[in-house]
């Protein structure tokens, strides 16, 4: 008697919790763009696309795909979801395949973490009128090229009216792991005319990346194998007023990013590392190219490495 009295409420039971469950997974929930730093891995499901916010910001978009047996597999979401990027190139190792069997997931647009979820790790404000032979180095010895600090600020100031190549700034005595670690310049003031404004991090002369700025332009560069590739925009003096390079390891992309206040940042150009990351130096220079009339400075106020909080 008792026991045909506890089977019913059972099946019962089974039944309102696997409706609940089912309820629970189905009611959608909203994914705030909002630092969340210390926050969980949480997951939301609405219209039948599954969205993943990591701790670390990125966003994964997929669709749920259920098998004969019931199972449901991650699948690559349409390219409609993350029309936004600007290069398949990023994702390609991970689409693969569409079968059931070899299912792949699909980063969005990576969200950058903001400057209170990093500390600092190396900083200089330049305040000593001297520069500090444990951090910095020429990048050359052309005596064409003034190069001076002090009060917060790095000055280079290019040759007038002087035919050939002329650069010099400063590189950094050691080097570091970008796997780890986000090199970042506050750009004070540019150049003129047809000189040129730098931030590099690199292995030597031939294999690097770099920011660029020169003629209005701002470019996201990178020399490897002989061959330099770049991507350009127009330079803004309040939204590019902060250079950064920063690793994402969770696809293979190296970043180059701009912000306006050294607070939220934008991604300006992302490719697969086209050196070796685990030593790099990095070196902040001016100069020129050809012979012009009015070269201007560059003033460089803030350089900082910052690691992961």
């Amino acid at each position: 008697m008792k026991k045909a009295t506890i089977l019913p409420m059972a099946t019962a039971l089974i039944a309102v919790s696997n409706q609940a469950n089912a309820a629970a997974f189905e009611q959608p929930s909203v994914v705030s763009n909002a630092p969340h730093q210390g926050a969980p891995d949480r997951a939301s499901y609405s219209e039948g696309v599954q969205r993943f916010v990591a701790e670390s910001g990125n966003v994964f978009e997929f669709v749920l795909v259920h098998n004969g047996d019931g199972v449901s597999f991650p699948q690559h979401r349409s390219h409609s979801s993350h029309s936004s990027h600007s290069s398949h190139s990023s994702h390609s190792s991970s689409s693969t395949s569409s079968s059931e069997s070899s299912p792949s997931i699909i980063r969005s647009t990576p969200r950058t973490p903001p400057r209170r979820s990093l500390k600092v790790l190396w900083k200089d404000s330049f305040l000593d009128v001297r520069r500090d032979p444990a951090m910095w180095q020429s990048t050359s010895s052309d005596s064409l090229v003034t190069v001076k600090q002090g009060g917060g600020r790095l000055v280079i100031v290019p040759p007038q009216k002087t035919k050939g190549i002329h650069s010099n700034g400063y590189r950094s005595v050691s080097s570091f792991n970008l796997r780890t670690t986000f090199p970042a310049v506050g750009v004070e003031t540019v150049t003129n005319e047809e000189a040129h404004t730098t931030f590099a991090i690199l292995v030597d002369d031939d294999h690097w990346h770099r920011f660029r700025y020169q003629q209005g332009k701002l470019y996201f560069e990178f020399k490897a194998a002989g061959q330099i590739s770049s991507k350009t925009v127009t330079y803004d003096s309040s939204k590019h007023r902060y250079w950064r390079f920063r690793y994402d390891a969770l696809v293979n992309q190296l970043l180059w990013e701009t912000s306006a206040g050294d607070q939220l940042w934008t991604i300006e150009q992302e490719v697969p590392p086209a050196v070796d990351i685990d030593a790099l130096y990095v070196a902040m220079n001016a100069g020129t190219d050809r012979e012009t009339k009015t070269p201007g400075v560059a003033v460089f106020d803030s350089f900082e490495v910052y690691t992961p909080n």
